[in-house]
């Protein structure tokens, strides 16, 4: 062998080293893109495994809204057709004897009547307001300009706790609310 021909194959094999060594960065490269890939994927999957128990939680809180929005529809649906029933009770007891054409006054409903199943109608919907029933205490008020158990008006659990011995209070604050949520409704 000559030193011509070991010094062409040591030229050779320092090519293939250097060869290699590219190939193998190239590759550590790759690895790395690979690895940030991945990486980017399972925090990708936590948020949207994140997103999705949040929107489910939401949904949840949603449905109970719905449900307990029944739950006060079906009260008031019987509160109203108690209303019903005893204004078309008052209504019949009233009317005067029957004229000559045959019709009655129905439209001659005593006031006392009228106003008892009226005050009935309010104080049914105050006591679904405050989350008691007729033979329950009233609860007791909250801090002075306070009038609700939650801020949210949308929130499900939220009572109203008024104050009973300033009424001008609770007609400028909670009572105005009312009005402006059933304009909305």
């Amino acid at each position: 062998m000559s030193a011509k021909h070991i010094a062409d194959q040591l030229a050779a094999l320092r090519n293939e080293v250097r060869n290699m060594q590219l190939t193998q960065k190239t590759h550590h490269h790759e690895l790395e893109r690979i690895s940030t890939t991945l990486e980017n994927l399972v925090d990708g999957a936590e948020a949207v495994a994140e997103t999705m128990s949040m929107l489910d939680q939401g949904l949840q809180q949603v449905l109970e809204r719905v449900w307990h929005a029944e739950d006060r529809l079906q009260v008031l649906g019987e509160e109203f057709e108690e209303f019903r029933n005893a204004y078309a009770s008052a209504s019949a007891e009233s009317a005067g004897p029957a004229g000559p054409d045959g019709e009655t006054d129905v439209n001659r409903v005593p006031a006392k009547k009228m106003r008892n199943a009226l005050q009935t109608v309010v104080r049914t919907c105050l006591h679904e307001l405050m989350g008691i029933t007729k033979n329950t205490n009233l609860p007791e008020p909250l801090a002075a300009g306070r009038f609700w158990t939650h801020d949210d008006p949308n929130d499900p659990d939220r009572l109203l706790r008024p104050r009973w011995d300033e009424w001008n209070e609770n007609k400028l604050v909670w009572l105005r609310e009312m009005q402006v949520q059933e304009n909305h409704v």
